[in-house]
Order: structure tokens, then sequence, then C-alpha cells
């Protein structure tokens, strides 16, 4: 007799079965045992406590169900259901099948006719591209050529646009040492015309002078004549200015004369100066000291003011002795 072996191994994610010790899923393990008689919907494998009671005042009806449900008549039901359910989907899939398949052969028919057109299409593409091609490299040899000629002109002008360049840098090269020339002639003439108007007033000035010289001459003449003239009236003035030139010197260096009254005015006059700044110095000491607790406003100030002026007063003192 053969026998078989089910093992279920639990795991944390999900178990795992194994028959013979081969492993297979669950649904096979499920098919299995309804092929062998076990099925989910028969609860009577196992009879739970009180239930053979309830069976045995079973009525003939309930007897009937039992036997079915024992026997696995509601198991062949569903499985008929389930596979009329597909039979039906079979067949609503057949006619979709049908369906697709004469649109394929007709998209087919289509295509077939675009191919035709499409043969008929490269021909003429063909034909297009090589007129197209022909009319291109036409047009390129004639540009081509159009290209040459202008690049021959091109070098042509170049040439003679560089010629044309030389000689106008020649132009202006001789252009500026003209102008520069011109310039340099133009301020040696006007250094010139400074020079020689410099030399007509020189002419003039010493025209003036050489007449300015003969009036002198003139007037020297004619004073030189008054002079002697008068020479001898200026040697008797002469003498009596020397008589009155030693008396008045006598007044001024003898006793009790002009020098020793002056010197005495001025020690007189000094010594009031000096008695006049001592008053004024007084009164601007007794000015101090009267707004002194408005000008100081700390005991440090007032000594560091007073310091000073004692210092003053002891320099002045020192001048005056």
């Amino acid at each position: 007799m053969d026998s078989v072996v089910l093992r279920r191994q639990i795991g944390m994610d999900k178990d795992m079965f194994f028959i013979n010790k081969k492993h297979v899923t669950k649904t096979e393990v499920v098919n299995m045992l309804e092929s062998a008689g076990f099925s989910r919907s028969n609860p009577y494998y196992i009879v739970q406590q009180g239930k053979v009671k309830a069976l045995a005042m079973m009525s003939n009806a309930q007897r009937l169900h039992l036997l079915k449900d024992v026997a696995g008549c509601k198991v062949y039901e569903t499985r008929r259901r389930e596979s009329m359910k597909l039979y039906d989907d079979a067949a609503k899939q057949q006619e979709q099948i049908q369906d697709c398949h004469e649109q394929i052969e007709e998209r087919m028919a289509q295509l077939e006719e675009e191919k035709e057109e499409l043969s008929a299409y490269q021909d003429l593409d063909k034909k297009r591209r090589a007129l197209e091609y022909t009319l291109y490299n036409k047009e390129l040899q004639f540009s081509r050529q159009s290209l040459a000629t202008l690049d021959d002109q091109r070098m042509a002008e170049a040439e003679a646009s560089d010629e044309m360049h030389g000689h106008v840098t020649e132009t202006s090269t001789t252009t500026r040492n003209l102008e520069t020339s011109i310039s340099r002639c133009e301020e040696k003439l006007v250094h010139l015309e400074e020079e020689r108007s410099d030399v007509e007033r020189s002419r003039g000035m010493l025209r003036t002078e050489v007449a300015q010289c003969q009036l002198e001459v003139r007037d020297t003449k004619h004073r030189l004549d008054e002079v002697l003239k008068h020479h001898g009236d200026m040697e008797d003035e002469k003498k009596t200015l020397e008589k009155k030139i030693i008396q008045k010197r006598q007044l001024l260096e003898g006793k009790n004369g002009l020098r020793e009254e002056y010197v005495r005015e001025n020690e007189s006059l000094e010594a009031t100066r000096v008695e006049h700044e001592g008053c004024e110095q007084r009164v601007r000491n007794l000015q101090d000291i009267e707004g002194r607790a408005s000008r100081f406003h700390n005991k440090k100030q007032r000594d560091s003011f007073l310091k000073k002026n004692i210092q003053e007063l002891k320099t002045s003192l020192g001048v005056a002795t």
C-alpha cells in the first residue's frame, strides 16, 4: 500500500508545504486532498460532541442532504458551476478573439494596400531625390564657379586695395612731413616777427634815450654854470652853518643840556609805566579772586591756577630786578 507524507513547516513570513519531501504550494496540497475526497466544504470528518444525536434525529430530506455533502456532491456542484462560468468566459473570449482576428485581417488588407502605395511612393521618391540631387549638383557646380570667380575678384580687389593703401600711407607720411615743415617755418616766422618787433621797440627806446641824454647834457651844462656861479655864495653859507652847528652841539652836549633832560624824562616815564602795569595786575587779581567761586569747579583747578599765577609773578619780579 502506497503512503504519502504531507509536512507543513511554519515560518515567520509564510508556511512551507512538502509532499514526500518535495516542496509544493498550498494550492497543490488543497487539490491533492480534494482529489482524495477531503474537501473544505465537508465538515463531517470530525464530529463534534452532541452532533451524533442531531444526526440521528434528522429527517429523510436532511439525511439526503447530509449524504450528498459526505459523498462530495456539493463539491461537484460547486466545481460544475465554476467550470460553466469558465466555459462561458472562454466562449466570450473566443468571440473576442474572432472579432480581433477579423479586425486583424481587415488591417492586413489595408496594410497590403498601404504597402503597394508605399512601394510606388518610394519609387517616385527615389526619382525625386535623383532629380533633386542632379539639380543640387548643377547648382553646387555653378555656385563653386561663381565662388571661384568672386574669390579671384576679391583677391584682385585686395591687391588693388593694398596698393592704394600703400599710396595713401606714403601720401599721408609726405603730408605729415610737409605739415611739420610748414609748422616749423610758421614758428620761425612768428619768432622772427617777434624779434623784429623787439628790435623796432629797442630802436625806438634807444632813440628816446639818446634824446633824453642830449636833453640831460644840456640841462647838466646849464646847472653846472649855475653851480659855478653860486659856488662862492655857498662857501660863505657853509662857514655860517659850521658856526651854528658848533653852537647847537655845545647846547646839546653841555651840562644840563637837552640830552640829559631827555634821559631824565624817559626814566620818569618808564617808572610811571611800570607802576601803571602793577596797578592793572592788582585789579585783575582782585577781579579773579572775586569771581573764583564761579570759575573753578573744584579745589584742584583752583590750586593749579594759583600756582600758575605765583610762577608768573616770580618771573615778572625776576625780570624787574
